[in-house]
């Protein structure tokens, strides 16, 4: 086996392991029921990026209008996307089984889904871009400067409010 081969077989490999491990994740994420506590957490968090934006930027009453319609549009583009990669994760799996697992059918599937990530990313980031247009210059430096922390709190914990 040459050095090329080997290096070949061990990215694929670690595409499939990605592939698996992304289909478990999202399996998990759209097959759990929703408690009212997960419902209240959920709304928790959709209100983080608000209270942020109204308490730390200085939203006007206006401007918070402008964001929750904004919002709206963004939430559902954002699920419809979502949507379509699971959707196109399921048919990538029953191709690979179709093929037996073949390397090059995994190498495609993890393309494909690496390709549909990507796109999510980007319009997630337009997004924050499309708020941070909604800001006056002076609230775009406070947005520029805090956004990052906002966006990299993990979600409420469920545990947490149990106790």
């Amino acid at each position: 086996m040459t050095s090329q081969n080997s290096t070949s077989r061990i990215f694929i490999i670690t595409i499939a392991l990605l592939l698996i491990a992304n289909l478990v994740t999202l399996s998990l994420l759209f097959t759990s029921k929703k408690t009212n506590e997960t419902t209240n957490n959920n709304d928790d968090r959709k209100n983080i990026l608000r209270n942020y934006l109204k308490q730390e930027v200085g939203f006007t009453d206006a401007q918070l209008v402008q964001y929750d319609t904004l919002k709206s549009k963004q939430r559902l583009q954002v699920k419809l996307m979502y949507d379509s990669m699971r959707m196109m994760k399921q048919q990538n799996i029953k191709r690979i089984g179709n093929t037996a697992f073949n390397d090059s059918a995994i190498f495609s599937a993890a393309s494909a889904t690496a390709i549909e990530q990507e796109r999510i990313e980007i319009t997630m980031l337009q997004n924050l871009k499309a708020i941070r247009a909604i800001c006056t210059p002076t609230q775009q430096q406070v947005f520029d400067t805090g956004i990052y922390k906002i966006m990299s709190k993990p979600a409420p914990d469920n545990k947490k409010k149990e106790k």
